[in-house]
C-alpha cells in the first residue's frame, strides 16, 4: 500500500512538473543589439518554422532599430522594454 502511494506521489510530481514548464514562462535574454545606440536588445529569434520547413532570416537594421527601448516604437519593442525594467 505504501509502495503504490509512493508511485502515485511520483507521477503526480512528474505531470506538475510537465505542465509547469509547459505553461510557465520562458525567460528571454538579449539576442542583438541596437545598430544605433549598442545597447542589447530582445529581436525576434532568427529561426523561424514555415509550411515548408525551418528557414533562418537575418534580422534587418530596421527591425533591431525597432526592437530598441529607445529609439524602437511599440509593438516591436515591448520586450525589451519589459526586460529592462525587470534587469535595470
Amino acid at each position: 500500500m505504501l509502495a503504490e502511494q509512493r508511485a502515485i506521489g511520483q507521477d503526480e510530481h512528474v505531470v506538475n512538473r510537465f505542465w509547469s514548464r509547459l505553461w510557465k514562462p520562458t525567460e528571454r535574454e538579449p539576442n542583438a543589439t541596437c545598430p544605433v545606440c549598442d545597447k542589447p536588445v530582445l529581436a525576434e529569434p532568427e529561426a523561424m518554422f514555415s509550411p515548408f520547413g525551418p528557414m533562418m532570416a537575418k534580422r534587418t537594421r530596421e527591425e533591431l532599430v525597432a526592437a530598441c527601448a529607445t529609439h524602437g516604437h511599440p509593438p516591436f519593442n515591448d520586450a525589451t522594454r519589459s526586460y529592462l525594467e525587470r534587469h535595470p
